[in-house]
């Protein structure tokens, strides 16, 4: 029995008294969400910028309040310190960020365990043990002049800017790789298709130019969604008042948060309608799903153009990446704009339940952040995924069936088209029929 005591510590809340294992990092709060809460799903510590960004927004508010008399000096540096271990993902702290993403409470709980980690890890540093909360205090010293309602959409918009870099560029990877493919086949030919009916002449350097437009606009859109992240309301606390924050807090933590952030984060015109407000969510997730529109048409052209080969268009020769039957031998499947059109479907529906979950929306606050969270990460993470292998293993080693594409080319209504300037629409269309 002795040894068990020895390996708890108990701490408690309102509800009553909790064992932790003593060496744990985490508290009472975050054992109460794990009880609660199944580990479906990515947790905090999966998402390796939101476990920085929180670290971020607290190193922030760290240094706010000791500027406003709010710490004093030892434990403003522990709390610092702890903070800079977790913005670097210290895999120590990392390994008690254990809470999943999806969880009710707005993220409170969320909040806690960082506050928790970073509390304990600052005791360490203080030559504390864990648990012991008069020195450093997970609410009273590092939650100070906070709330989780400021706090969580803070460093979430945080984390899906510095995400929302590496999404640009495996976007851009695409990007580029159209633009390589239509300078390679710029002087070749093909019939252009309108209604999946034969149109009038056109090069395939033209067609790869096309796609490379369409998810060039849509980096852009995204990186416009994005630029509405910047406005955070850091120092609102619960409702976006301010109240139990010192005056200048908001303004001293939004300068610290973007100098350590390297983010031109600014502070939201108003934090009431900022804390209530989750539109700029909503804009980004509209533009992930917008971006994932010429993705799947890219796919849908790719899968057309590459069919057959012998009884389909067989204008593209996709790289073989795998065999495509279990009974027919030597047959191939265009896997990998197959793969890229179910990711975009997948995004269409995190786009829905992003859209519900800031429809629920209610009062003061959207309870529904954390499902928010979850959906944009994953949509981030498989709309890029997504272009990076459409680039790289489709592509980059495309080829042309260039008699194929010539042969359709010369049968095509160009010449008819071209006459029925000069003749007239009825004349020329009278010929053709006959």
């Amino acid at each position: 029995m002795s040894a068990t005591l020895a390996a708890v510590r108990v701490e408690h809340d309102l509800l009553g008294e909790y064992p932790i294992p003593v060496d744990a990092l985490y508290g009472v709060h975050t054992a109460r969400a794990l009880e609660n809460f199944p580990p479906l799903g990515p947790r905090l510590a999966d998402v390796v910028e939101l476990c920085s960004a929180f670290g971020m927004v607290k190193l922030a508010a760290a240094r706010a309040n000791r500027s406003c008399g709010q710490l004093d000096r030892q434990v403003a540096q522990a709390i610092t310190a702890a903070c800079e271990e977790l913005i670097d993902c210290s895999p120590e702290l990392r390994s008690n960020l254990l809470v999943p993403l999806l969880q009710g409470g707005a993220g409170t709980s969320t909040n806690m365990n960082v506050n928790e980690v970073l509390a304990n890890r600052a005791l360490e540093l203080l030559g504390c043990t864990p648990g012991d909360y008069a020195r450093c205090h997970p609410n009273d010293h590092v939650n100070r002049s906070q709330s989780t309602n400021d706090v969580y959409p803070t460093a979430l918009r945080v984390a899906l800017l510095l995400r929302n870099r590496r999404l640009g560029e495996r976007l851009s990877l695409l990007v580029d790789a159209l633009a390589d493919a239509g300078e390679r086949f710029a002087q070749i030919p093909k019939l252009a298709r309108t209604q999946l009916r034969d149109a009038v002449p056109m090069t395939v350097g033209e067609e790869f130019a096309a796609w490379r437009d369409g998810c060039r606009s849509a980096l852009d859109g995204i990186h416009r969604g994005a630029s509405a992240l910047l406005a955070v309301n850091l120092g609102g606390t619960a409702v976006g008042t301010g109240l139990t924050a010192p005056r200048d807090f908001a303004e001293l933590a939004v300068a610290h948060l973007s100098a350590v952030s390297g983010l031109a984060v600014r502070r939201a015109a108003s934090a009431i309608s900022s804390t209530t407000d989750a539109g700029g969510f909503l804009g980004y997730s509209s533009a992930m799903r917008m971006a994932a529109i010429p993705l799947a048409k890219l796919a849908n052209d790719l899968r057309l153009l590459s069919s057959g080969p012998l009884a389909g268009f067989g204008e593209l020769a996709l790289p073989a990446v795998q065999a495509g039957s279990s009974m027919m031998p030597g047959k191939v499947n265009p896997v990998i704009p197959e793969y890229a059109n179910q990711v975009a479907f997948r995004i269409h529906g995190l786009d829905t339940t992003v859209t519900m979950a800031l429809d629920a929306a209610q009062l003061q606050l959207n309870a529904m952040l954390p499902v928010v969270a979850g959906s944009l990460f994953e949509a981030q993470e498989l709309l890029g995924l997504a272009a990076e292998l459409v680039a790289h293993r489709c592509i980059a080693g495309i080829e042309v069936d260039e008699a194929r594409t010539r042969g359709y080319a010369a049968e095509g209504l160009g010449d008819a088209t071209v006459l029925a300037t000069e003749l007239g629409y009825d004349a020329v269309e009278n010929q053709t029929n006959t």
